[in-house]
């Protein structure tokens, strides 16, 4: 979720714009919760050693950002997509290379388990308030 953190500008100017479309559904993590989960498996060694946990936070689309940051910034931000050929003519190879890779391989996390087991996982919404997005 920190990577959203890029976003504050433009969506002040009313856009947050990525290379995904509006209505993909991502998963998403603050990183204050997986340092949370982190320090209970350095707490808890003998029930972490060997295990393999794919975490987030929060499964939401573009557009559900977008909805987020407009409720927290107090004005609209409406989402829009970069087109592919757009974004690939002036991206980071990396980046592209990223982008890519996720748009190929959805990754499929169980959130109900999550929330069980780790019940105080932030959505979106909640990271841009620990952010700060209101007072800013």
């Amino acid at each position: 979720m920190a990577n959203l953190e890029a976003n504050w500008e433009s969506a002040t100017s009313g856009v947050y714009r990525t290379a995904f479309p509006g209505a993909l559904f991502r998963h998403h993590i603050a990183p204050r919760d997986i340092g949370r989960i982190v320090a209970e498996a350095f707490d808890d060694p003998d029930g972490w050693i060997g295990r393999e946990l794919d975490i987030a936070g929060h499964f939401t689309s573009y557009a559900g950002i977008a909805a987020a940051m407009s409720r927290q910034i107090g004005q609209p931000v409406v989402y829009e997509q970069i087109p592919w050929e757009d974004y690939t003519a002036t991206a980071a190879p990396t980046a592209i290379a990223r982008e890519a890779w996720y748009l190929a391989n959805p990754v499929s996390v169980d959130m109900d388990a999550l929330h069980e087991e780790f019940p105080w996982l932030m959505t979106v919404e909640e990271y841009l308030i620990d952010a700060g997005w209101a007072e800013r």
